[in-house]
């Protein structure tokens, strides 16, 4: 499935960037200030890293660092395995996005940074690529709930309700809102 529209035409085209040396904490209130969940990591000139609200969660929080601590000690180094083109199809980019567990995707011309693609971008530009957003969700929620899908149509065993996906569980058969 192609979307028809390609990356360059709805990334953004600047990002908000910081130097390495900024502290967290600086980093932290321009985020919030300019209303975004990530910083992109300049070094001469180059876009090196990004730091995300997961980055400040997992490793600036759950760790107890330092706020005055440099923001390029908790980047995500851009690689290029977690990058994309400008010409490469919305779909496919997002298809890249769910099989690495992003929401944020560096886009690159010739090696060098011209934007960044964000799930919001894709649900701004084109809506209709919600349920591939949704869906990869729902995978990764039901990974972390007891019970084993059983995949296919039928009644469940507690509310009788019709569902598209049972769960067995404890030998009954469960609908989602059932097994909640």
């Amino acid at each position: 499935m192609k979307s028809g529209y390609k990356v360059g035409d709805i990334m953004t085209h600047q990002p908000v960037k910081v130097l390495g040396t900024l502290s967290i904490k600086d980093a932290a209130t321009l985020m919030k200030k300019q209303g975004v969940g990530s910083v992109l990591i300049e070094e001469n000139n180059n876009v090196v890293g990004i730091a995300t609200e997961k980055d400040f969660v997992e490793r600036v929080i759950a760790q107890d660092i330092s706020p005055q601590t440099p923001i390029k000690n908790i980047m995500s180094s851009l690689i290029k395995e977690k990058t994309t083109a400008p010409d490469i199809d919305l779909y496919d980019a997002l298809k890249t996005m769910n099989q690495l567990e992003i929401r944020r995707l560096p886009v690159m011309n010739n090696g060098h940074f011209v934007g960044l693609l964000t799930r919001k971008d894709i649900l701004k530009f084109q809506p209709s690529l919600f349920d591939v957003i949704v869906e990869k969700l729902h995978v990764r929620e039901e990974r972390r709930k007891p019970g084993v899908a059983i995949h296919g149509e039928g009644m469940c065993e507690r509310c009788q309700a019709i569902s598209q996906n049972l769960f067995l569980i404890d030998n009954l058969k469960i609908c989602p809102r059932c097994r909640v």
